[in-house]
């Protein structure tokens, strides 16, 4: 769940509902690509009585969009009769003519609606902006607070931290939802036993350790997450 974007969430089902082709924009970290993931997967179980009966599809940067014709033409052949919503995270690094194809797509109704996301709020290229238009939704970095709910969510029933030790980290690194999970991860992989939660001093030794000063502690990101 992500705190602090409800709106954009709300603002994003309205635009789909209403057949648009729309931009997902913000700062890198803010939530985007977990936006998209939340509500494709709501979408495919049927859980928005908005978009209730749709089917999305969802590209990531590093699907290959040429898929796209094949999986449409088979679902028009199959009669499979559900609404396409179709999602592409990263359109900064996709082929133009690529995304012309689900473009075109949609200006001729085959699928209902198309969800682009980059970091800047201009679609890269220019034959997409008499389709998205005014239909852009803007992703915020969140308060402090806002930071400390989330962590809060996310540990569920097993804290893995001591809520005062959490609130130190939600108060102690910058306002990007992304950077604060990828902390935390970052300090549970250093600091817990997996029997007892973190405490507060333990984190206090970590910042220490591994920050140099104040600015750090809000700015500098943990060591990039090596993928298996």
């Amino acid at each position: 769940k992500l705190i602090g974007e409800e709106q954009q969430e709300k603002n994003l089902i309205k635009f789909m509902a209403q057949d648009r082709s729309i931009l997902l924009h913000g700062e890198t970290g803010s939530g985007k690509t977990t936006m998209i993931t939340n509500l494709c997967r709501k979408i495919n179980s049927n859980e928005m009585e908005e978009l209730k009966g749709c089917r999305c599809l969802l590209y990531g940067d590093k699907s290959n969009l040429k898929d796209f014709s094949r999986k449409l033409l088979f679902h028009k052949l199959f009669r499979l009769g559900k609404p396409l919503i179709i999602m592409v995270d990263e359109i900064a690094f996709s082929n133009e003519d690529d995304l012309m194809t689900i473009s075109v797509a949609w200006d001729n109704k085959k699928i209902k609606s198309i969800v682009y996301v980059q970091i800047s709020d201009t679609p890269k290229y220019d034959k997409l902006w008499r389709r998205i238009g005014e239909f852009k939704v803007r992703m915020r970095l969140i308060s402090e607070m806002e930071i400390y709910e989330m962590l809060k969510v996310r540990q569920g029933e097993l804290p893995i931290f001591h809520d005062d030790a959490l609130r130190y980290i939600s108060y102690n690194c910058n306002n990007s939802p992304t950077a604060a999970l990828q902390r935390c991860s970052w300090m549970a992989d250093e600091l817990s036993d997996g029997k007892k939660p973190v405490t507060l001093p333990q984190v206090k030794e970590f910042y220490q350790k591994n920050f140099k000063s104040e600015a750090e502690k809000k700015e500098k990101l943990p060591a990039p997450i090596i993928e298996e």
